[in-house]
């Protein structure tokens, strides 16, 4: 019913919530905004608050209640009343993995969790996390999701400070890439899948980094952070410690023999290349370790989805098709491109069906037109000429490996707006890099 969200003490709360948040903004500004880079800290702030409320009442009214966001709040509320009524049951189940289609019978007294969340070890880790939360929502979902909201609006707000540090990019550019991309914002910032997995991407980014850099505060926070960014990564998406570590290590390699001689130099990063083939060779020879992201799962799963594009005229506008017949190995690698292509380009402007798809088509648009610019400004400004000693190539890496997959086993462009997210900022930094590249940096 809709009172179960919009009942006096939801308004309420999140009334209360939302003004002290913006309390708390108001004096973190004051204390910095001598900082030319806080110049975006109150704009940033409010259009990811706006975008996350946005986000929850879209399911709420336009979906109806439907959705998986829904679903983690209620899963997060049966374990916030099974911890009131046993509590000893409550830490069982936050520590154990559940059995398939079958309900614990401490849940009798407080009523099952949505069962085919309950079912999927990856979703039903979301509710474990959004449960913490929950003891402080009053049972809203509206308090929940505005919790998820700030905690990714203060990781962006980190990524950006610290990537504004480190890469050698105009500033307002940093902050577009990380502070304003409308569909990051959107689809990363409620109860939902790809807020965990963008602000567990972005934290354990940082943290490599800083352990790369040795610019850290604290070497054991920094360790801290990176176990449990990557323990939230192996929880909701595995295949993305793969997408995230190979680039970070292939860097590295780089970073340590920089001032090797050449012989040490070339050894080195040649034993650094040939470990991380043989990580993706054994990747792709793995059947279970990445758990619904391991190899087989994921080319099952896409070869299941191109089957059912083609077969269902239910999904009649809604679809895209790489053209892919037979998943044969030499197939998988010619659809590269093609996959890429729906990555980072789809859906266009011509293919949205509704108000939501029409504003992601643009969006699109734009960072297509950014990209072909690269090619305007210099005919030779293509990725494989990037120097390899720059930070930069990690976004260029990940893009690659994330991207592929995401256009491969996505199928339907409601899905891919939301698996391509995590992708956007990562990408936009390197094409500002490479417009801005060799150019003095200037803060505004």
């Amino acid at each position: 019913m809709m009172f179960d969200f919009f009942s006096i003490i939801d308004i309420l709360s999140f009334l209360g919530w939302f003004t002290l948040f913006a309390i708390g903004a108001f004096f973190v500004y004051q204390k910095n905004k001598s900082n030319p880079e806080f110049k975006y800290y109150y704009y940033h702030f409010y259009f990811k608050l706006f975008a996350g409320l946005g986000f929850g009442l879209v399911y709420i009214l336009y979906y109806e209640r439907h959705g998986d966001t829904v679903f983690y709040w209620q899963g997060a509320q049966k374990l916030n009343e099974l911890f009131f009524d046993n509590p000893s049951a409550y830490f069982h189940e936050l520590f154990s993995t559940p059995k398939r289609d079958i309900i614990p019978a401490y849940f009798k007294n407080v009523g099952p969790p949505p069962i085919w969340i309950y079912n999927e070890p990856n979703s039903w880790f979301v509710c474990k996390i959004a449960n913490f939360l929950s003891f402080f929502t009053f049972g809203s979902y509206l308090v929940l999701n505005l919790f998820f909201t700030i905690i990714s609006s203060w990781i962006s707000w980190r990524f950006f400070r610290y990537m504004n540090k480190m890469l050698e990019i105009k500033t307002s550019f940093i902050a577009i890439a990380c502070l304003f991309v409308p569909s990051v914002a959107f689809w990363c910032s409620g109860i939902i899948k790809d807020t965990v997995a963008l602000s567990s991407i972005l934290v354990l980014t940082m943290s490599l980094f800083k352990l790369i850099r040795k610019d850290y505060n604290s070497l054991f926070w920094t360790f801290v952070a990176i176990i449990i960014s990557s323990y939230f990564l192996i929880s909701i998406r595995p295949f993305l410690i793969l997408a995230s570590y190979l680039p970070m290590f292939i860097l590295f390699v780089f970073k340590l023999n920089s001032q090797k001689p050449f012989i040490v130099r070339s050894l080195t990063r040649f034993v650094g290349i040939g470990i991380s083939i043989i990580a993706l060779v054994l990747y792709f020879r793995s059947d279970a370790a990445f758990g619904e992201f391991s190899a087989n799962s994921v080319f099952e799963t896409a070869e299941i989805i191109q089957k059912d594009m083609m077969n269902n005229a239910g999904y009649t506008g809604k679809r895209y098709d790489l053209g892919i017949t037979e998943f044969t190995n030499a197939n998988l690698i010619k659809v590269i491109p093609a996959a890429l292509n729906v990555s980072l380009f789809r859906p266009y402007i011509w293919e949205a069906e509704n108000p939501f798809m029409l504003l992601n088509g643009i969006e699109n648009f734009l960072i297509l037109l950014l990209t072909l610019s690269l090619f305007r400004r210099n005919k030779h400004a293509i990725p494989l000429s990037i120097d390899l000693k720059n930070y930069i190539l990690f976004s260029l890496v990940f893009v690659f490996i994330l991207g592929y997959f995401v256009g491969l086993t996505s199928g339907l462009f409601g899905t891919l707006v939301r698996f391509k997210a995590p992708i956007i900022p990562f990408f936009l930094l390197f094409v500002f890099h490479r417009m801005t590249e060799n150019k003095p940096k200037k803060l505004t």
